[in-house]
């Protein structure tokens, strides 16, 4: 399987997007990440939501992710707790 990204950019939504990596619903008005790449040929676009995107700028989250599909970054305990905590930070704010 190979995906090439081809551009990034944060957008204000107007309507509900699923995120790709959590597979959560996000209602608008909100922010999130939309992306544009090829995957196996085919052109495809993506939402990412923000907790989403702060946790794929880690080193351990480029190793795999070409390998994670919609949701299954609830596999990864590190994810969880990285989610928990920036929650729990928004919420102090």
């Amino acid at each position: 399987m190979s995906y090439t990204h081809l551009s990034k950019n944060v957008v204000n939504i107007r309507k509900p997007h699923k995120c790709v990596c959590c597979a959560q619903k996000t209602e608008p008005p909100a922010k999130m990440t939309y992306n544009t790449g090829i995957y196996e040929g085919v052109f495809q676009t993506t939402y990412t939501c923000p907790i989403c995107e702060l946790f794929m700028t880690a080193e351990r989250w480029k190793e795999i992710d070409n390998e994670i599909g919609e949701g299954d970054i609830w596999e990864f305990e590190e994810y969880k707790q990285f989610r928990e905590q920036h929650v729990n930070q928004t919420k102090n704010e």
